[in-house]
């Protein structure tokens, strides 16, 4: 309890993102074509396309989006590094601390720094609501997709956990122990937290890229390929093939996303007597209610699009229609991560000085020789850092705003029933928008700590504790390291930590780990204070500021890149830039309204948009040919 009135103390009196020296308004870190080892997939492993120059829609698996390099960007590839890969045999075999020690145990970790905080879900004192957490993963899941390897033993944790080591299959190398005096999962008997080491281009797709390198299976562009899917097959089976709308199933007499199965009982990631089981371009959509709704939404709000383009253009075909409103929800969804989210995210002023704010009639112009590859310091580290905004529980509220309802968030996990019932969709969505969000703490939530998809197969997970292992499962470089590639002071000492952490902080980090140059990037990133104006530390601001960069300006489809083929014209344009995630919620609900600023509760935006207005913007005139 002390610990954490203490850290709510340090973020007032400890200077945050002036006290760090940015190396300049350059946000890019890395500016070559990848490490050099990661050469070898595009020499020797990568698929020979032939692009067409005149394409005016981008290819659905991202290839073609660079001319000169047209696997750049694109889904199965190698994710690229900032800095050298950090393994104990500079291949694959998990980091060890400086004197040669194992590093200390994720859950030991969690347990020692970050357990006893995750009981406050204290409300997010800037009054951003659900929906901020909410759409970072949304973002998060159109730009990554670091799949684990499942070709060994289907339980990893079927292996005693006393019995994996080096001879054990290499999928199951780094098994999560839990402790027996665990304070909360000791007395539940499980000792095992299954983890499976990523999909990496060596062991995975047979390109001998070494270090060993995780591949993404998505897109790094922000092109709503976590709706729309990250290959063709699978982009296929979700259309309908009709009026260039997605396929959907009509449920209570409403539209859902299609399901795996329309009726019986079906399991949905390994959960018991799931009904109802959702299909769209990302196979995690079905997560938890928020997830499966904003997928829901956007399958809807394509549908609108759709029709209404229909309406004013009946001689276009299904490819053109599906193809345009495809084209225009990507650029909705990069308007409000640039414009809405990033500013919030980052700090406002940051955005604005380091050229990711979306400013008013200013055209992006792309770089060609800019790389727009997520970095594993990103995808396995800085972007997992936002995990600690997820709230505990999901309200249902009514049209009045009162709490009709409370539910547990890892209690209905890949469960999304509910959702179909009544008007159970709109008061979720409701809830979301009304609801503050958690505020930053050095913690996750208390029931994703030690609940997350519990069965009573597989046991329970702390996603904490998977997200630290996933960083040193991909060779993340430790904190200090990543520290020093930002450009900010030198530390050297445990010390000197005590600048940034809090002096309790610092004398634990001091007992776990051998030195300041053992510290996990995400156990480091976790104890700063945020910045000015955002909500995550300098460092994470550093990393996700990179690759927020390269996958703008890298990004040769990119809504306002201008002399483009099917570059927008400046009056569909200003229809874009006069819509938000609020239009989207207008247009696939039934709210009578939303606030002004949508990822803001109504205490900080009192002043509520009636959706009928919203709707109004909504005005596709100037894509009538």
């Amino acid at each position: 309890m002390l610990n954490f009135f203490v850290w709510l103390c340090i973020i007032s009196v400890l200077k945050t993102s002036s006290s760090f020296s940015f190396r300049n308004d350059d946000p890019v870190i890395y500016r070559e074509n990848g490490p050099y080892s990661n050469r070898i997939y595009y020499d020797q492993c990568a698929p020979k396309v032939t692009c067409n120059r005149n394409a005016i829609y981008r290819t659905v698996n991202g290839v073609c989006n660079n001319l000169r390099n047209p696997l750049w960007g694109s889904s199965v590839t190698p994710y690229i590094r900032l800095s050298d890969a950090v393994y104990n045999d500079d291949v694959y075999e998990v980091r060890r601390q400086i004197n040669g020690s194992p590093l200390p145990r994720p859950r030991q970790l969690q347990i020692a720094l970050f357990l006893r905080r995750s009981l406050f879900d204290s409300p997010d004192k800037l009054h951003n609501n659900y929906h901020l957490s909410q759409f970072g993963q949304w973002a998060n899941h159109d730009i990554s997709l670091m799949e684990p390897d499942t070709t060994g033993p289907e339980r990893c944790c079927s292996i005693p956990i006393d019995e994996i080591n080096s001879n054990s299959p290499y999928q199951c190398r780094l098994a999560i122990e839990i402790p027996t005096n665990d304070p909360v999962l000791g007395s539940t008997g499980q000792t095992c937290m299954e983890f499976k080491r990523a999909m990496t281009a060596a062991n995975n797709f047979n390109c001998p890229v070494n270090p060993q390198t995780p591949m993404n299976q998505a897109t790094s562009f922000i092109d709503a390929s976590q709706l729309y899917g990250h290959n063709q097959d699978t982009a296929d089976s979700i259309r309908s093939f009709d009026g260039g709308r997605l396929k959907t199933d009509i449920i209570n007499g409403r539209e859902f996303c299609p399901q795996k199965k329309r009726y019986g009982s079906l399991l949905c990631d390994e959960r018991e007597n799931v009904r109802v089981c959702f299909e769209a371009g990302d196979p995690r959509l079905n997560q938890h209610f928020g997830l499966t709704a904003y997928t829901i939404m956007f399958t809807r709000f394509h549908n609108v699009v759709a029709d209404k383009l229909r309406q004013i253009n009946p001689q276009w075909s299904d490819e053109q229609l599906y193809q345009e409103a495809r084209k225009f929800v990507g650029a909705l969804n990069q308007i409000i991560v640039y414009r809405d989210y990033l500013p919030i995210l980052l700090g406002k002023s940051f955005t604005k000085r380091t050229g990711l704010y979306l400013k008013k009639n200013r055209r992006t112009e792309f770089n060609p020789s800019l790389m727009p590859q997520l970095t594993t310091e990103f995808a396995g580290g800085a972007f997992r850092v936002p995990h600690n905004t997820v709230p505990s529980l999901y309200n249902f509220m009514d049209n009045n705003y009162e709490i009709v309802d409370s539910v547990k968030l890892n209690e209905w996990m890949s469960k999304p029933d509910p959702l179909v019932e009544g008007s159970n969709f709109e008061e979720i969505v409701r809830g979301m928008t009304i609801t503050a969000g958690r505020m930053f703490t050095p913690s996750f939530n208390y029931l994703i700590s030690n609940f997350m998809f519990r069965t009573h197969v597989t046991g329970s997970q702390d996603l904490l504790s998977v997200d630290i292992q996933r960083g040193r499962d991909v060779g993340v470089p430790p904190y200090i390291t990543i520290r020093r590639l930002c450009g900010f002071k030198e530390v050297t000492s445990f010390k000197d930590l005590s600048t940034i952490f809090s002096y309790d902080d610092v004398n634990t980090l001091k007992e776990l780990y051998a030195t300041i140059y053992d510290i996990d990037l995400i156990v480091g990133a976790l104890l700063e204070p945020p910045v000015d104006g955002g909500t995550v530390g300098p460092t994470a601001q550093c990393i996700l500021a990179d690759v927020f960069y390269r996958i703008r300006y890298g990004d040769r489809f990119f809504f306002n890149v201008r002399d483009q083929p099917g570059s927008y014209s400046s009056a569909q344009l200003r229809t874009l830039r006069n819509l938000d995630l609020g239009h989207v919620l207008c247009a696939t609900t039934e709210l009578e309204e939303v606030p002004i600023n949508i990822f803001k509760t109504t205490r900080h935006s009192p002043r509520m948009k009636k959706c009928r207005r919203h709707l109004s913007d909504l005005d596709l005139s100037a894509w009538r040919e």
